[in-house]
């Protein structure tokens, strides 16, 4: 049937060619095979001759314009379908969010009728999620995205031939937000889906499943997914695949110190990208064996290879991201300091663990963002079940209620319980904005609609940030992480409430609150370094109770700075009480400049309560437009 569908397609496509000069009389554009077969199969077959021609516009509008005269002239409904909903495709292309054509698109899948119309839901929910995800509106996306997998998983691919390129995207979306878990469950799915012909699916599944099963810490999975990858390109000779296999292999072996086994994959992965002139894939192979070179006490071979890829990766621009700049500079300020060039190797090693942190804290807040999104469509979807069962019994209610009750009575009672009904989604909405803003500043939203910023001449920031917690949340399931954090984030809203703070926002899994406003106070300084004492206290119980329970703690990073900040309220649909200011910056970098366990406070916190604490001196950091900045640690309150 998948070698059918190819030799269809490459007769339709030459047919383009020659359309040109037929006479009107001759043999149709669509394929004859084609005809009669199921939705999924002449949708596949018209995506496939699209996609071929992605590179040639004009013949892509041409097929396009012959395939809608010829839908025109003739009776077949289900090829009707994918003529539409490829016009819909094409009208959600661009810049901007398409809410007309979302609606237009909706109500055109209600419509829908025929044998095939799971096929045509799965697939018009699928453009959807695909136009809400390329705008960056995730919870929507992925509502569509599992509308679409909750019909077309149920179909033979047979008949749906796309199902495995669709699974494929809805897994890549969870990849995104570093969802490993359920990426592997879908792709596992996926392999039993892939057509023959999709030599590339395969490669990419494959390596897929070494890359989530290594990030999982199941390193043996990850191997076997990794070495059936390089037996399948070997196969079909894929010579650029196989050098990012090996890459990637070989970084796992180095993660478990396997670091014999990962030299031949390096240097084969390093000669194939040189031949590739894939520049970036060289430089992080030649970082690697490195790395390798530096722990087997190799420090000048070591330092060559990791100065080579510094070089290309610097010729290219790259470290001005993050990412590159954790990845490569820890290596190159450990293989300096190794050769006794101290002071070039302080450099890099601090800026590097700088950009590590920065890259991690992106990380946690991605994958709790993809957490959120996933929890609040499945909310909506069950919410949106449950609507649909109410309407249902209130259409019955009203029913009978219409054979009972007079028309005043019924009136009469239907206006006393929607009095109440207001009555009650008042006292609602008041209790939620209470919980996302302070309730003088809730006061004056209500009264005036609008909320003036502040300037606070001083307040203290606390920030918290959980170590490792990436690594720690990529081994728990999404419930059990969200379970968790939500546990410890409660106890820090008692505890900082319990001392007058207030909660500003969490990111990711960084907490941050402020003393001394919106109310307030001399004893600002204070209130929040007591505050961090005893969020420091309650994570070192947790992890004594959860270690001696066999369940995954946390440890915590504590940071504070006082000095001015700017308040105010931003956001039309979602209010959000927020604070601005190099004060706010600075109390992130005391957090990221400390040490799991303790308190790291400014100086300029430390001289409000040095006299209420005993603190211990550890040294200064720079910061932007701020010069040098000391640090303390606070070991206790005083008596």
């Amino acid at each position: 049937m998948r070698k059918v569908l190819l030799l269809i397609l490459f007769f339709g496509l030459l047919s383009i060619q020659v359309q040109a000069v037929r006479p009107p009389a001759e043999p149709p554009l669509i394929p004859d095979q084609i005809r009669g077969q199921p939705f999924g199969v002449q949708w596949h077959w018209l995506d496939t001759a699209i996609y071929r021609l992605v590179d040639r516009k004009e013949l892509q509008a041409q097929l396009r314009q012959q395939l809608e005269q010829e839908s025109a002239h003739r009776m077949d409904p289900i090829f009707r379908q994918v003529m539409d909903l490829d016009r819909f495709r094409r009208e959600l292309q661009g810049d901007s969010l398409r809410v007309d054509v979302i609606r237009q698109v909706e109500s055109w899948v209600e419509e829908q009728t025929g044998g095939d119309i799971d096929a045509v839901k799965a697939t018009g929910f699928q453009i959807l999620a695909d136009h809400y995800w390329n705008h960056k509106q995730y919870s929507a996306g992925l509502e569509y995205y599992i509308r679409a997998y909750s019909i077309y998983k149920k179909l033979e691919e047979t008949s749906f031939p796309l199902k495995s390129s669709f699974l494929y995207d809805y897994a890549s979306q969870y990849y995104h937000f570093r969802d490993f878990r359920t990426v592997k469950d879908l792709l596992l799915e996926m392999w039993n889906t892939i057509p023959e012909e999709y030599v590339e699916y395969q490669v990419t599944s494959l390596n897929t499943l070494g890359l989530c099963y290594g990030q999982l810490a199941q390193y043996d999975s990850s191997i076997y997914y990794f070495q059936k990858a390089i037996q399948f390109v070997d196969h079909n000779n894929e010579e650029v695949w196989r050098g990012i296999i090996k890459g990637n292999l070989s970084m796992n072996l180095i993660q478990q110190g396997k670091y014999e086994e990962a030299i031949p994959l390096l240097e084969a992965n390093i000669e194939s990208s040189r031949k590739r002139q894939a520049m970036v894939d060289l430089a992080f192979a030649l970082v690697g064996m490195g790395e390798i070179r530096l722990m087997q006490d190799r420090p000048v071979e070591a330092l060559a290879l990791i100065q080579e890829g510094y070089d290309i990766l610097k010729s290219k621009n790259k470290f001005n991201q993050f990412m590159f700049q954790a990845r490569v500079f820890v290596p190159l300020g450990k293989a300096l300091m190794a050769n006794g060039r101290a002071q070039e190797a302080f450099a890099f090693l601090d800026a590097g663990r700088m950009a590590r942190d920065s890259v991690d804290a992106q990380r946690n807040a991605l994958f709790l963002s993809g957490v959120q999104h996933k929890l609040e469509t499945e909310q909506h979807l069950a919410a949106l079940a449950l609507q649909d069962q109410k309407l249902k019994e209130q259409r019955l209610l009203m029913i009978i209620l219409g054979f009972i009750l007079l028309g005043s009575a019924l009136f009469t009672l239907i206006f006393f319980r929607q009095k109440r009904k207001i009555s009650a989604e008042k006292k609602r909405s008041d209790h939620l904005l209470l919980n996302i803003l302070p309730e003088d500043i809730a006061s004056d939203l209500k009264r005036h609609g609008k909320v003036k910023a502040r300037h606070y001449e001083m307040v203290t920031i606390l920030f918290t940030d959980f170590k490792d917690f990436t690594r720690i949340a990529e081994t728990m399931s999404a419930d059990d992480l969200v379970r968790d954090l939500d546990h410890y984030f409660r106890r820090f809203d008692e505890i900082t409430g319990t001392h007058g703070l207030e909660k500003i926002k969490t990111i990711g899994d960084a907490y941050m609150a402020a003393s001394g406003l919106p109310a307030e106070s001399d004893a600002h300084a204070q209130s929040a370094v007591s505050a961090g004492l005893a969020l420091r206290e309650m994570v070192k119980e947790e992890e004594l109770i959860r270690k001696s329970e066999g369940r995954p703690w946390f440890e915590l990073r504590i940071g504070l700075h006082s000095g001015p900040v700017v308040a105010g309220v931003i956001g039309l649909r979602k209010f959000s009480y927020d604070i601005w200011g190099d004060t706010v910056n600075i109390a992130a970098r005391m957090e990221s400049s400390g040490e799991v366990g303790q308190v790291n406070i400014s100086e300029a916190t430390f001289d409000l309560v040095r006299d209420q604490f005993t603190c211990t001196y550890r040294g200064k950091i720079p910061a932007k437009n701020k010069g040098e900045i000391g640090m303390y640690f606070v070991k206790r309150e005083n008596e």
